[in-house]
């Protein structure tokens, strides 16, 4: 797999998961893990660590480029 194809596969994988956690705050769906809920802000702050991550993985992609 070539450093780009990486760099896109990657980008787009945390650009997914960043829009399914921001569709669970908006939808207010809630996340129970055994017998423990999953708050909403942990969520939040996954789909800005993620969109971090994805942004971070384009960007570096077109450095390179």
């Amino acid at each position: 797999m070539s450093e780009r194809l990486y760099h896109i596969v990657s980008g787009l994988f945390f650009a997914i998961v960043a829009i399914a956690h921001v569709i669970r705050v908006g939808l207010h769906a809630g996340v129970v893990v055994e017998s423990m809920t999953i708050p909403q802000w942990m969520s939040v702050a996954a789909a800005v660590f993620t969109a971090a991550l994805s942004v971070w993985a384009f960007t570096t992609m077109r450095r390179r480029a």
